[in-house]
């Protein structure tokens, strides 16, 4: 049986993409398929200790066989050496794991660790996974690591002259590694699946009218103008439901504006949620928010969109040229060239009493998830991909 290896280190050993989606459609499709993580204490898997293991450190699941390299966070971080002691771990279990297609995620380390695989096993497949437009958030931070940005760029052209197959998640990026003659790049999109979202039930006619922002609230996806936002709304009844966390720069900001703004009871944050339980809160929202405030954060299309239009929630986005063809073709939203909050706001109370435009672009919204931007057409471009690669390997 061919064998894939999924490496990360950043993210969670259960991401949406990583596992949900990626790592079980190809275990679904015949594929051995192994997904290798961070543990801190053998116990748990994750670089927050997100997963328990079974009491031999092993554990499976959905088909997909999770293993683990040891991540000491004892190790000082002076002179790169918990990087260095990182790296030589994470290089000796992919040996040891021994798979016939190995898949990176992410940057920095994921990339150096890459190009060692590559080095020392060059016979085996590489697959590069670009969930967003790393090179652009390496720009954003040029004026004051310069040195960073430009061993960056050495790094992306090695990974792209070594990999058989880059994903990447929009047409925007799917161009750029095309125009720097990558082997092969195909664009998987991060829509939800069929299977993992529960279909939601009739247009929601609930009180309070939510308007929901789902993951992490961070200032560079819209923290000060989802604020400004809501002190711009006057009805009571519309509410900023926040599935998700605020880390301690974002908590200090948000507690403080609130509080100034007498509009503390105007929002509801849930903490951390689980992945399966995305779909309840969902249901109880009525508008997804969508604010990308960093130029790569408009160039790619996260998550948080398609859950959005899995649930039949109509889209509120700042511009993107990722999202703004999908929000006029399916007419399931807006978009706002500029972060008007007055101007959104407008909007928001407008859809909150005009329930018939409101319900008209809900059902188009789930039309759009039905019809064309769900996972199960995404799972046939990521299968036929590595049936290829495969295909060209047995030749």
């Amino acid at each position: 049986m061919n064998r894939i290896c999924h490496l990360v280190f950043e993210h969670s050993p259960m991401d949406g993409r990583v596992f949900y989606k990626e790592a079980v459609s190809l275990a679904n499709a015949g594929f051995d398929v192994t997904i290798l993580a961070p543990s801190l204490d053998k116990k748990t898997l994750g670089r927050k200790g997100e997963m328990p293991l079974e009491s031999d450190g092993t554990l499976k699941k959905s088909g997909v066989q999770f293993e683990s390299y040891h991540y000491d966070k004892r190790l000082p971080r002076q002179f790169g050496i918990r990087d260095f002691v990182t790296k030589r771990r994470i290089l000796h279990k992919l040996i040891e794991i021994d798979a016939d297609v190995y898949q990176f995620h992410e940057d920095g380390i994921s990339m150096e660790v890459c190009l060692e695989l590559k080095k020392i096993r060059p016979s085996k497949r590489v697959v590069f996974d670009f969930h967003e437009f790393f090179l652009i958030r390496k720009i954003d931070r040029l004026p004051k690591k310069r040195k960073e940005f430009l061993k960056y760029v050495e790094l992306e052209k090695a990974i792209i002259g070594i990999s058989d197959l880059i994903i990447t998640v929009s047409d925007f990026l799917r161009v750029y590694f095309e125009g720097l003659n990558a082997r092969k790049v195909v664009k998987i999109m991060n829509c939800q699946s069929k299977s993992i979202f529960s279909s939601p039930g009739k247009t929601r006619r609930n009180k309070p009218f939510f308007i929901c922002h789902e993951g992490k609230m961070l200032f560079d996806r819209g923290l000060e103008l989802i604020v400004e936002i809501m002190r711009n709304i006057a009805d009571p009844d519309i509410r900023c439901l926040i599935i998700g966390s605020l880390p301690r720069r974002e908590w200090e900001y948000f507690n403080r504006k609130t509080r100034d703004y007498k509009i503390e009871d105007r929002f509801v944050i849930t903490g951390w949620v689980d992945y399966h339980e995305l779909p309840h809160y969902l249901s109880q929202a009525h508008l997804g928010l969508y604010f990308g405030m960093t130029a790569n954060g408009r160039l790619g299309i996260a998550n948080k969109f398609f859950n959005y239009l899995c649930s039949g929630l109509p889209v509120i986005s700042l511009s993107n040229p990722a999202t703004d063809w999908i929000l006029s073709r399916y007419r399931c939203g807006y978009c706002f060239k500029e972060p008007d909050a007055k101007a959104i706001a407008n909007k928001i109370v407008e859809l909150e009493k005009n329930r018939d435009l409101y319900e008209t672009l809900s059902e188009n919204s789930r039309a759009a998830f039905e019809n064309e931007f769900n996972w199960e057409r995404m799972e046939t471009v990521l299968v036929g991909a590595y049936q290829e690669l495969f295909g060209d390997k047995e030749k």
